[in-house]
C-alpha cells in the first residue's frame, strides 16, 4: 500500500484539524511537507508525528 502525495498529505491534516474544530492553521506548509517526507504519507504515522508534534509545543509552551 503506497502513502499518500504531498498535497494529499497537507489536506488530510488540514481536515483532521477541522474535524476538530480548528479555525486557525496549526502547521505551516513547510512543516507538512516535513512530516509527509518523515511519514511518506502513510496516514497512522502522520498521526503520530502530529500528536507527537502537539504534545511537544503544549510541553514547552
Amino acid at each position: 500500500m503506497s502513502g499518500l502525495e504531498v498535497q494529499e498529505t497537507r489536506d488530510y491534516i488540514e481536515h483532521q484539524f477541522a474535524v476538530v474544530g480548528s479555525e486557525h492553521p496549526v502547521f505551516t506548509t513547510e512543516a507538512m511537507d516535513e512530516i509527509h517526507a518523515h511519514t511518506r504519507g502513510i496516514s497512522r504515522k502522520i498521526n503520530k508525528v502530529c500528536t507527537a508534534c502537539l504534545l511537544d509545543a503544549v510541553a514547552t509552551k
